[in-house]
């Protein structure tokens, strides 16, 4: 076509643009300018050989010597976008080769296009984590058939959304001197996706209550990328909360090689009318809703000049630095004490069976208490031992190959609590010897009571196990399983060296909500499958409140063994003491003697009182008292001092207990004149006292 305007048409002010490529190599003739409107969707514009108005061929091919040709006449009354792209074949030159330089917003009257500016021109990165030095994630997880999840924060300051329904990987892949990248960066994201996702995937990253920034600036993105299979287009945009997208920065096609991708756009005027702190802009990375994608090294700075900005290369420790925004927050939870008992496992007193617990027979797919507040199922009977680790920790050997489970129970006024917000656990574990794997859960529910756990029903919340360890099926009603804002399962990887895993996002968002009528909560971690004589070792488990997942909070051994004994408690120095008898630790309580007559006296029985360590949880604890003349159950020992002591057992029939759960009152309910000593001096009072070991117990799901 040729258009006679009178010669209106004009040359930029650099008539020939000489560039260098992505890796500082001077542009040759397999480069190409496409000269497009500078509105979406960026039809072609035509632009002329002369200034009368000869079209040039779509698009524009660079000489050989790597310059544009001078023959280019713009119209001064239109604004272009121009995207510089290299052909590398076999196909013929498009728009789906990469992007070496985009120049928005040209004028051939203004300023035109200008080689690469170093980053002192600019912002600091603006982009938090740009190479996920931080993930939110146990790397790798994979989910299936996922369905139309809320976004996904896969990374602090990243979201991930999808829509549909198909199948996710996420990890975070370590890069060393093997691997070519431009940036030198630690860690890069793999996002893996597949199945029936719609539209497309957006990894995103929001700039909170900022809606007007950058308004008139230049925007310049950097990003480094690679897909492994078939090359694929990504989008980088910048989109308003209000308003939609504001300014797209570049249109870039993922090659199997790590490539650093380099572009800016100049942002329009603001047209944001809300206040801070509503109002806010976004970057978007848009990729397609299938691919094997590998990204890394975000970056986006800010200055006055048009121009893109190579990556600033920084340490881990100043990326984290700049992740304070993000945990100030969440560290508004410390210090953060667990809510689990006796789970720092070095410090579990070990009341009920010992530190050694041999095989149980109690069934298959059945529960007991091994130590204090520590549950354990078995899914073969006689399944499990239990023993003290070198480290302190449970050690749960299998004396038969099958699966187990911890459990620990949580009263009504802490389940509430924990309920009312989010929920994090971390856990230290190891194996004897082969990789085993485990799955926490956490649970709630508002029934009245807890799953029997009393002989011969020995029943927990667990009824059965997945192959991953995970529950299957559960005992009791009410039972709902928090859910983990889509991270799926917590699984972890359990190996020989002692290993650390966290994990947050619980949240209850349920279609049943427990937080307000919640009656128990409970926490299971479950494991697959362990060979006979294979065993696994948990040092601590804790669950606390808030984002950030934390070791147990220290405590001292004697507020450990306070914090179990309101649920079980004995008199007795240790487990072992309890097949004795003895009187070390025992509770003895002063009683009279009547008066002598005729050179005999009678013990006089009275009402006595148990004043208890700890307080329980109810009035209905189960209490058992041992003798300590030969440790009798259901006995208690008198001690009379005369010309000749005796003592004896008394049935504690004689006594009716008003329970508490401070203090267990014996008041006297039969003759207690009926046990008479040996002579005794006249007119000298018989000496005498009661002493016996006891034992409380208000373990919940027995008592």
């Amino acid at each position: 076509m040729v258009c006679d305007t009178g010669g209106t048409f004009i040359r930029g002010a650099n008539p020939i643009w000489s560039f260098v490529d992505l890796v500082g190599n001077q542009f040759d003739d397999t480069f190409y300018m496409y000269v497009l409107e500078n509105t979406i969707p960026y039809i072609p514009a035509v632009v002329y050989h002369t200034t009368v108005g000869t079209p040039w061929a779509f698009p524009i091919r660079f000489l050989a010597n790597g310059t544009l040709p001078s023959d280019i006449y713009f119209d001064p009354d239109i604004v272009y976008r121009l995207e510089l792209r290299q052909n590398i074949g076999p196909l013929p030159p498009s728009q789906n080769d990469p992007l070496a330089y985009l120049i928005e917003n040209y004028s051939a009257s203004g300023t035109n296009g200008a080689p690469p500016v170093s980053a002192s021109a600019v912002t600091p990165n603006q982009i938090a984590n740009g190479q996920f030095v931080d993930v939110n994630f146990v790397s790798p997880v994979s989910y299936v058939a996922l369905s139309n999840p809320p976004p996904i924060e896969v990374a602090p300051g990243w979201f991930l959304d999808l829509t549909g329904i198909g199948n996710l990987t996420l990890e975070r892949v370590a890069i060393d001197s093997a691997i070519t990248f431009p940036t030198n960066a630690p860690y890069a994201l793999r996002i893996n996706l597949s199945g029936g996702w719609a539209g497309n995937a957006i990894l995103r990253q929001e700039f909170n209550e900022t809606a007007t920034l950058w308004a008139g600036k230049t925007v310049s993105l950097s990003f480094t990328a690679r897909i492994e299979g078939v090359p694929q287009t990504v989008i980088s945009r910048i989109d308003a909360f209000n308003s939609g997208p504001v300014a797209v920065l570049a249109n870039d096609t993922l090659t199997n090689a790590f490539v650093e991708y380099k572009s800016f756009s100049t942002l329009p005027a603001s047209i944001n009318l809300l206040d801070p702190p509503a109002s806010n802009l976004t970057y978007k990375l848009i990729l397609p809703a299938t691919g094997d994608f590998y990204v890394s090294s975000f970056q986006i700075v800010a200055s006055d000049v048009a121009a893109t900005v190579a990556y600033q290369q920084e340490t881990v420790e100043r990326q984290r630095d700049h992740l304070a925004h993000y945990y100030k927050p969440q560290l508004a939870y410390k210090p953060i004490p667990s809510y689990l008992i006796g789970w720092d496992f070095p410090l579990n007193p070990a009341q009920i069976n010992g530190d050694a617990v041999a095989v149980q027979p109690a069934g298959a797919n059945k529960s007991f208490y091994a130590w204090d507040q520590t549950i354990v199922f078995q899914t073969v009977n006689n399944g499990v031992s239990v023993s003290r680790a070198t480290s302190g920790g449970i050690q749960i050997t299998a004396a038969a190959a099958g699966q187990f489970a911890v459990i620990q129970y949580i009263e009504e006024w802490q389940a509430k609590e924990l309920l009312s917000g989010s929920m994090s656990v971390a856990i230290r574990v190891k194996s004897s010897s082969a990789l085993e794997r485990g799955v926490i859960s956490l649970w709630a529910t508002n029934d009245v009571a807890l799953p029997d756990m009393k002989t011969p029903n020995f029943n927990s919340l667990v009824a059965t196990l997945s192959a991953t360890g995970d529950v299957a099926t559960v005992n009791g009603a009410g039972w709902v399983r928090m859910p983990r804002s889509n991270f799926g399962n917590a699984s972890f990887n359990s190996v020989i060296n002692a290993t650390e895993s966290t994990f947050s996002g619980w949240t209850d968002s349920t279609v049943t909500p427990r937080v307000n009528n919640a009656t128990y909560f409970a926490i299971v971690v479950g494991f697959d499958a362990v060979a006979i004589t294979e065993s696994v070792t948990i040092d601590w488990v804790s669950l606390n409140a808030g984002h950030i997942p934390t070791r147990p909070a220290p405590k001292t051994p004697n507020e450990t063994l306070s914090d179990c004994e309101r649920y079980y408690e004995m008199s007795y120095v240790s487990f072992a003491a309890r097949s004795t008898t003895t009187s070390v630790n025992a509770v003895t309580v002063p009683t009279a003697s009547s008066f002598p007559a005729g050179g005999n006296s009678s013990w006089q029985g009275s009402s006595f009182n148990i004043d208890l360590k700890a307080n329980k949880k109810n009035n209905a604890s189960d209490v058992s008292i041992f003798s300590t003349k030969d440790n009798a159950a259901g006995s208690v020992s008198v001690l009379q001092l005369g010309a000749a002591s005796t003592t004896t057992n008394v049935p504690l029939a004689r006594w009716t207990l008003i329970g508490g759960n401070k203090r267990l009152v014996y008041n006297i309910n039969t003759n207690p004149y009926d046990i008479t000593s040996a002579s005794v001096n006249a007119n000298t009072p018989n000496l005498s006292s009661l002493s016996f070991q006891y034992v409380v117990d208000a373990r919940l799901g027995i008592n």
